[in-house]
């Protein structure tokens, strides 16, 4: 005041910094494949005092691989903290899926093969973008072989691969075998000639196949002109026929000529005589018999007759008889 007395009082103005920074930049939650990588982000803050705040990024969990490689979370967080130790985070969630299906490889075509023929291996393997190993694992769908003829029908095989994800993929190849090859006959004999007195001769013919354990032989006569000309003389012509039970077959002939090489034999030629010149010729009773003909014809004739040409009633008669059968 004017008479020098003074008073004074002072105010304490604090100036602080109470406000976290504030992030910018920060990824939303997102899904991607296993086999992706981690995806960068550009993440920033900006504070009210601090003009240039520190932000660290950290890996909170990564389960990638617990089940399946590439497979799993990923969290991570950022945090920005200014010089005033106000700090401010924010996280994202990464889900690492594994949805592709192995990739299957080798699987065989579909293929034709005879009925004794073996089911070929198959050396079919998998791939996949997550899992290392994914497993193959191969099944009969179908096998009809044999339900027709042993060996015959057709094979379905299915190879199936699946990942550690349960992701699978599935390839088929059909095997058709079948049976083109005919039997085999055994024992068909050789061409004959045989005696017309003869019997036709059994033979034991059978037949073997790759793929019918009991082929069916027939036996037919194809000929028989026996008793055409003469009994028993003639040719036989027989043929046997193998067939498979898919329906293949073979057939092989015999012909057997029946011939007639034998004469007739005579029975009842008298012998030879002496008569007196007034004395008749005396009658014969000449007959035949044959292996093949049942009635040969029987011929007398008179080769000479030399009576009267000295004396009546003397001399030589020659007569002859000559039995001739249908040969």
């Amino acid at each position: 005041d004017c008479s020098g007395n003074s008073v004074s009082a002072t105010q304490t103005v604090t100036f602080v910094d109470t406000t976290a920074p504030r992030l910018s930049g920060v990824p939303a939650d997102a899904q991607l494949e296993c086999d992706q990588p981690l995806p960068s982000a550009n993440v920033t803050a900006v504070d009210i005092c601090d003009p240039d705040p520190d932000v660290v990024m950290e890996i909170v969990s990564d389960t990638r691989g617990a089940e399946c490689d590439g497979a799993g979370v990923v969290i991570r967080r950022w945090t920005a903290t200014d010089c005033s130790g106000n700090s401010v985070s924010a996280t994202q969630t990464l889900m690492f899926v594994d949805t592709t299906a192995p990739q299957l490889s080798g699987v065989p075509a579909d293929l034709q093969l005879e009925c004794d023929q073996a089911l070929p291996p198959a050396n079919v393997s998998a791939s996949d973008d997550c899992d290392p190993d994914p497993q193959v694992a191969m099944e009969i769908v179908s096998d009809t072989r044999g339900a027709v003829c042993d060996g015959t029908g057709v094979v379905i095989r299915r190879w199936t691969a699946t990942d550690c994800s349960g992701n699978s993929v599935s390839a088929t190849q059909t095997v058709t075998f079948v049976d083109t090859t005919a039997p085999i006959l055994w024992g068909v004999p050789l061409d004959d000639t045989l005696a017309c007195d003869q019997a036709l001769p059994p033979a034991d013919v059978f037949a073997t196949d790759n793929c019918d354990a009991s082929p069916r032989v027939d036996l037919e006569i194809l000929s028989d002109t026996r008793g055409a000309l003469c009994d028993g003389a003639g040719v036989v012509i027989r043929r046997w026929t193998a067939t498979d039970c898919s329906g293949n077959s073979i057939s092989a002939t015999q012909t057997v000529t029946f011939v007639d090489t034998q004469a007739p034999e005579l029975a009842g030629v008298p012998s030879d005589l002496q008569l007196e010149c007034d004395q008749p010729l005396p009658p014969a009773d000449v007959s035949a018999s044959d292996n093949c003909d049942p009635d040969p014809d029987v011929v007398m004739e008179i080769v000479s007759d030399t009576r009267g040409a000295v004396c009546d009633g003397t001399g030589v008669v020659v007569r002859r008889w000559t039995a001739t059968d249908c040969s």
